[in-house]
């Protein structure tokens, strides 16, 4: 396996992680784990395939529809408390920064909001992006993995953007 893959970390060194379409691979690093996982799945009649074992560790692949059974029995890790390893929140973030000269005009603006209005910012940034973007701009973002200021300036919209937080605080 190449330390560069993104995978689902598990316990006791299992991993499971993406193989392509609707497949995914679960990787067991001990066969009498793996043998073990092998038996309950078939036990609870859930399907997995290519089944390989080696003198030390079990690989099978299995379709996403399964993912939150075989994630329990491996004991998928999480990033804070019942917080599901499938969250949003475990997503790696974007690497696109906003320029800091950007972010410093940004700031000038928001600056003078009391702290009890925070609410407000995020509020006008949600009435900007559904006035200005008109389509579906949250799964282009979630796909993209950037918040909200980091989609606008990407889009070319911050000047815009500025401005109407200008007018609307």
């Amino acid at each position: 396996m190449d330390s560069n893959d993104l995978y689902i970390k598990c316990s006791k060194g299992n991993k499971i992680w993406y193989y392509g379409g609707t497949l995914f691979v679960a990787y067991i690093p001990s066969t009498a784990r793996g043998k073990y996982a092998v038996k309950k799945l078939a036990q609870e009649n859930i399907p997995i395939q290519n089944v390989e074992e080696t003198d030390g560790e079990v690989i099978f692949t299995f379709e996403e529809t399964y993912m939150d059974k075989i994630a329990e029995l491996l004991k998928a890790q999480t990033n804070g408390a019942s917080v599901s390893p499938f969250s949003v929140k475990n997503i790696p973030k974007s690497e696109y920064k906003i320029p800091p000269e950007d972010l410093e005009r940004y700031k000038k603006i928001t600056a003078r909001v009391p702290k009890d209005h925070i609410l407000d910012i995020k509020i006008i940034t949600g009435q900007f992006m559904e006035k200005m973007l008109r389509f579906d701009y949250k799964s282009d973002a979630k796909r993209l993995r950037m918040n909200n200021k980091q989609y606008i300036h990407f889009k070319g919209f911050w000047g815009e953007y500025l401005m109407y937080l200008e007018k609307n605080l």
